[in-house]
């Protein structure tokens, strides 16, 4: 071997002992030098399964967004998450293969992958499930949520085998079960309950309360048939007929009665299913629990006038419901007045309601419909015999609050009504002074010719 080819030999030599310092060559200068060959085509083909699969990854990516250049779509997170809203599949793949983050999000904070499953796009669901999308990410509510609450079994089937039911750790709140029943997919619900093992009885029970209130009796019949008891003691949040009645559900309301639920059960705000049919002004509903066994209590009577139900007002009254009893420091009549529902005033009135009764800290009904302008309730009430110059804790009338107020109108009914012009308060103030103090110029000339005219010409 001559001199040059021996050193470039001893240079390769040094350069495999620095690699693998276990190589000695022998004395045999050939046979190393076929080591020396053989070490290297192993090493070179160690380089090659590195760098190859990464140069032809580059070259991918490379040609990502010219193809999607060609398509007259950007890559940006926005047109990525546009593409994911219209369902292309392929779009995205290109995008994530381009290097786009799985987890990208909107101005909101909703995820890609809370879009894609909302919109019941399962194969991307899955497609950014393999490219480490996060499960829990996307805002308060997750990806499951959102694919439970519009009924997109497929794509809440392929976040359910991610595991995404770890994401609902606090099951007091909205649930994708309880999301899915409240809305009304029925085979969304049967997915959770046929393919899960950790739906809550809690769940359960909320989730018949939401398909009550909402109209859903198959998802009712659904539940009932996984073990929700019709008649079950809830808690009064959770009553499904209070929830059924309060939207007028008859039929629903019907099922739960039909099935031994309590038509007295305790429901928020309304005391009872019935004060829910009346507050939410279901006459079918009201008239089906009081036959079923419902008590006509004050509260029902009071929901129904804050709501302007005359014909359940009537209803409740008829079954015996006393006119000027007291609920929530509200008699009806003061109820009407203080919701502005004038349409039961005449009812009210017929049936007896005091007409000069305050309660508590309320002033008497005559001040209330002025305090408020309401010209048309004070008429009615002068018409049904109050008191026009009933006064109020701080020995004001309603003609004195008709002038703080500088409500013309009330003024005349007023006066036209007999009201005493000369009536003054605590400090000595007659309402023709209040007129004038606060600069309700017409008001004061009202009541200044008032005065003046002889007491017999007053009522006319």
């Amino acid at each position: 071997m001559h001199g040059p080819e021996r050193r470039n030999l001893l240079d390769l030599f040094r350069l495999i002992v620095y690699i693998d310092p276990s190589f000695h060559p022998g004395k045999n200068v050939e046979r190393s030098c076929l080591e020396v060959r053989m070490v290297f085509r192993w090493f070179f083909a160690l380089l090659a399964l590195i760098f190859l699969p990464l140069t032809a990854s580059g070259q991918e990516d490379a040609s990502i967004r010219p193809r999607l250049e060609a398509l007259r779509i950007p890559f940006s997170e926005e047109a990525f998450l546009e593409e994911i809203r219209k369902g292309n599949t392929e779009t995205v793949s290109l995008f994530l293969k381009g290097g786009m983050s799985p987890n990208v999000q909107d101005p909101n904070g909703r995820s890609a992958l809370v879009w894609a499953a909302g919109n019941g796009h399962a194969a991307i669901v899955k497609l950014l499930l393999q490219n480490k999308a996060d499960l829990c990410g996307g805002g308060s509510q997750s990806a499951l949520l959102w694919a439970a609450a519009n009924g997109r079994r497929e794509a809440a089937a392929a976040l359910l085998g991610a595991g995404a039911r770890e994401c609902e750790q606090d099951k007091t709140r909205m649930t994708s079960v309880v999301a899915a029943a409240q809305n009304g997919y029925v085979e969304t619900v049967e997915l959770f309950l046929e393919e899960t093992a950790d739906v809550t009885e809690g769940e359960k029970i909320s989730a018949l309360e939401r398909a009550a209130a909402n109209g859903h009796l198959d998802v009712i019949h659904l539940l009932i048939h996984h073990g929700v008891a019709p008649d079950a003691k809830t808690p009064p949040e959770f009553n499904p007929v209070g929830s059924a009645a309060f939207r007028g559900h008859t039929e629903i309301v019907k099922f739960f009665l039909d099935r031994g639920a309590d038509p007295n059960g305790p429901v928020p705000v309304y005391g009872t299913p019935l004060g829910a049919a009346a507050g939410g002004g279901h006459l079918p509903a009201a008239q089906l629990l009081l036959e079923r066994g419902a008590a006509p209590t004050a509260t029902a009577l009071r929901s129904a006038v804050q709501g302007g139900h005359l014909e359940i007002a009537r209803l409740l009254l008829d079954k015996g419901v006393d006119v000027n009893v007291v609920d929530a420091d509200k008699t009806p009549l003061i109820a009407a007045i203080a919701g502005r529902k004038t349409n039961l005033l005449p009812l009210l009135i017929e049936r007896g309601a005091d007409l000069n009764a305050g309660v508590g800290f309320v002033e008497p009904p005559l001040l209330l419909a002025t305090q408020s302008g309401e010209t048309e309730m004070v008429r009615l009430l002068l018409k049904g015999g109050a008191n026009r110059d009933v006064r109020g804790k701080d020995g004001r009338t309603a003609l004195m609050w008709a002038a703080i107020s500088g409500h013309l109108e009330i003024t005349q009914a007023l006066l036209q009504g007999g009201a005493d012009v000369q009536a003054k308060d605590q400090m000595g103030r007659t309402a023709r002074v209040y007129a004038k103090e606060r600069g309700f110029t017409e008001v004061a000339r009202r009541l200044t010719e008032a005065e003046k005219k002889p007491a017999g010409e007053k009522k006319k």
